[in-house]
Order: C-alpha cells, then structure tokens, then sequence
C-alpha cells in the first residue's frame, strides 16, 4: 500500500468514525475533547498532502497518539501496522480535495474551540468531510472521482458551508458550478 492509499484510508476511516458518533446531540462526557483531539491528528495527515511532506513520522506519530485513546483506537487496531511500510514524500495527485479537507476540518476545530459547540454544524461538517479521503485509491486501486467526492460533499453542506468553500483558495467556479 502507497503512501497515498495509507493516508487516505487512515482519513476515511477517521472521518467516517467521527461522522457516526458525532451524529447525536448527546455527546458523552469527554467527547469533545476526544473528538478535538481525532480530528487535530487526522489534520496533521491532510497537511502532509498539502505540504507533500514527509509521511513517516506524521503516521507514526498519528498510530501512537490514537493509541492512547481506545475510543479512537478501535477503529484503526483492525490496519495490519507491522506489514504497513511507509516510504518518504507524498504525491498530492488531488489538491482541490485536500485543500477542501483542510477547510472543513479547520472549520470543524475552530467550532469544537467554541465555549458554545454547535454539534449540528460540527456534525455537518464531518458529512461533508468524510467521502473526500475516496479519492485516494485503496489498495485494490478502487477509489471514486474527484467530481463524485466534491458531488457527496455539497449534498451535505448548508449554505455557511458552500460559502465558506467558495472562499476556498482553491475553488473553482467552473469545476464545481454544476453542484451549486
């Protein structure tokens, strides 16, 4: 498995984690704390995209930070770790994804920061987030198009959400004016 696969499975995973938990207006007590902590780390592994820098020791740092949350744990203990090898440098082959990843999840934090958390939104926002890591192929090399992710994406996002990715650095108005 590629450097790209292992980054983007270790996303889908995570956002799709997130996504089902986050989704009552309940949380248990420690989760906003946990959940800050989860999507910090899954960031740490979008700007490696963003940066195409080096992945070694952002996922060896990300596999031992979620182990010691078991909550967070369980959902990643299933990756074969010792057969995951992990070469140097990433190759972002989707900026537009990864700067919209980036977007949603500094979104996603700065609401977790919030005296007030608004879990609606935050729960909007991981809907929106978590069929973007798709794009990556996995390691049977199936994955969905960059126009699908972007089309699931907006099918999630309220009006705040568009306008914030609008203001995207990377949007396009002719690539995604079909979706809005």
């Amino acid at each position: 498995m590629n450097n790209e696969c292992l980054l983007g499975r270790l996303l889908y995973i995570g956002f799709c984690a997130e996504k089902g938990r986050c989704g009552t207006t309940r949380w248990p007590i420690g989760y906003k704390h946990k959940l800050r902590m989860h999507l910090s780390e899954l960031m740490k592994l979008v700007m490696v995209f963003v940066n195409a820098g080096d992945s070694r020791k952002v996922i060896d740092d990300f596999r031992k930070n979620c182990k010691k949350e078991k909550s967070i744990w369980k959902y990643y203990e299933h990756l074969e770790w010792d057969s995951i090898t992990v070469s140097g440098t990433v190759y972002n082959a989707f900026p537009d994804i990864t700067e919209y990843m980036r977007t949603l999840l500094e979104a996603a934090l700065h609401e977790l920061n919030q005296t007030g958390t608004d879990k609606v939104k935050v729960s909007k926002l991981l809907r929106c987030l978590h069929n973007l890591p798709r794009v990556f192929p996995d390691e049977n090399g199936r994955r969905i198009s960059e126009k699908d992710a972007i089309a699931f994406m907006l099918l999630n996002a309220d009006d705040e959400i568009k306008a914030r990715l609008r203001n995207s650095i990377r949007w396009r108005e002719e690539k995604h004016a079909l979706y809005i």
